[in-house]
């Protein structure tokens, strides 16, 4: 499951697809280092993105 807390890396290698779901919440992933420190929480207040419903697509997908 993916969680507010992890990092922006962590969610990638737990879900492969998760770049292009951040990429369409405007959250981008070319900055590695930045990645490597920032969570998903703190990626949603600095870019206005609603957490509940980026961690429902995150973790659907998942699956699908």
């Amino acid at each position: 499951m993916i969680t507010e807390d992890m990092t922006l890396n962590d969610a990638i290698l737990k879900n492969p697809g998760a770049q292009s779901i951040l990429m369409s919440f405007g959250i981008g992933c070319g900055i590695l280092n930045k990645n490597e420190e920032e969570t998903l929480k703190e990626a949603c207040i600095e870019h206005g993105v609603n957490l509940e419903v980026l961690l429902r697509e995150l973790n659907f997908s998942r699956y699908y």
